[in-house]
């Protein structure tokens, strides 16, 4: 299967001198098209440094990343903002919503940041908003909707410019376990339905359960790769 993503000999470090702290350490990953694949790894394993890294919001000290074919690492800021706008589709444990907008108008925000011609916005938010299961919460804001909702929200806004991956770091991490599965089942039919490969973060066991791959980070390094069948065997 082709890869959508790939990283190869990925080192972070921050700092310098004794101060010095490697984050990454020579991490290689591939991801294919329209897979869910899931990071795991205790806090401060490199998993969400790695994320960034390949959402081109860090550079790393060596390597290369490949999205489907284009180095990313040495585009220009200009070049990087562009790609995240219209390439990438982010989803944060925080959620990350405008407080003071409604469902509709968070999800709207995501086509203004990605240049989506205007014509086409209603359209677009509208078969978002459905998608992911909430278009009846479409004129709430943040504090009427539920933690899942707010998630979901945010699937949605992610989605909405057609991205080719998504991005989510630790997405269920602030919800029940229901809640959390609902939210993964949506991960796993984006992958299915909308052919969208999803990269995410993770100490929730559940959502192994519906991934693709399992990629365990210890201390800056990939030190498993399995499916998610092998790994929960």
């Amino acid at each position: 299967m082709a890869n959508i993503l790939r990283a190869e000999n990925i080192s972070r470090i921050y700092g310098s001198g004794d101060r010095a702290v490697s984050a990454l350490r020579g991490v290689n990953i591939e991801i294919p098209k329209t897979s869910l694949v899931v990071l795991r790894g205790r806090s401060g394993s490199g998993k969400t440094t790695l994320l960034n890294i390949l959402g081109a919001l860090d550079r790393p000290n060596t390597g290369e990343v490949l999205f489907d074919g284009r180095e990313i690492v040495s585009l220009s800021e200009r070049e990087r903002d562009e790609f995240r706008r219209t390439k990438i589709g982010f989803v944060f444990q925080s959620f990350g919503l405008i407080p003071y907008l409604s469902a509709y108008e968070n999800v709207e925000f995501g086509l203004r940041l990605a240049g989506v011609p205007l014509d086409i916005w209603k359209t677009r938010v509208s078969e978002a908003l459905d998608w992911v299961g909430i278009s009846k919460r479409a004129s709430h804001r943040t504090h009427e909707m539920s933690g899942g909702e707010q998630q979901r929200c945010a699937i949605a806004r992610a989605i909405v410019h057609r991205p080719a991956l998504i991005l989510a770091d630790e997405p269920t991490a602030e919800l029940d376990s229901k809640m959390a599965r609902q939210v993964m089942m949506v991960f796993h039919r984006l992958s299915r339905e909308w052919q969208i490969s999803v990269a995410m973060t993770s100490h929730d066991t559940a959502s192994m359960e519906v991934a693709d791959y399992v990629f365990a980070m210890e201390s800056g390094k990939v030190v498993v790769e399995r499916t998610s069948s092998e790994f929960l065997a």
